[in-house]
């Protein structure tokens, strides 16, 4: 199975993009929304560090990231095949 994630910053302030911060609800800054092929939006209400970030992106796209950018233990145990 395939997964791609991608991460993009809008400006909601800006007057080209208001039309898209009022669509979505969007009332402060930062505002975190995690936007599923297919399915409605989702709020991210977890915490702020980096190691919360990378775990919740992880979860919605069946990725194996660790914080700072590589992969974690994690990928080594999908990868592998085991036959007795």
């Amino acid at each position: 199975m395939s997964f791609q994630c991608i991460v993009a910053n809008v400006d909601g302030d800006a007057e080209a993009n208001r039309p898209l911060a009022q669509k979505y609800n969007i009332q402060s800054f930062p505002t975190i929304k995690f936007f599923p092929r297919g399915g409605e939006p989702v709020d991210y209400e977890g915490g702020r560090e980096e190691a919360d970030f990378v775990q919740f992106l992880n979860e919605k796209c069946g990725t194996y990231r660790a914080v700072g950018g590589g992969l974690n233990d994690q990928v080594c145990l999908k990868s592998f095949v085991f036959k007795l």
